[in-house]
């Protein structure tokens, strides 16, 4: 996503990113990530999901993240 809120996707078989449709009517304001990241650093405290949440999000990024680099399915949890 880009700070206009765009999205952008790919199948594995395609070489590059196409936009995905994100009509302004179904965007999603909120912040849970930043809130988790500010809480960890002890800026912020939580308000918007359990912090247990926040930690099962953190893993599955891992994992996508793991998964880019190997090319590999990464099985959760970690």
């Amino acid at each position: 996503m880009d700070q206009k809120q765009n999205i952008f996707a790919r199948r594995r078989s395609d070489t590059q990113l196409s936009a995905v449709p994100n009509p302004p009517a179904e965007q999603a304001a909120y912040r849970v990530e930043e809130e988790f990241t500010n809480a960890m650093r002890g800026r912020e405290e939580i308000t918007m999901v359990p912090f247990s949440s926040g930690v099962h999000d953190m893993e599955w990024t891992e994992a996508v993240v793991r998964s880019a680099h190997t090319g590999q399915a990464i099985t959760l949890p970690l």
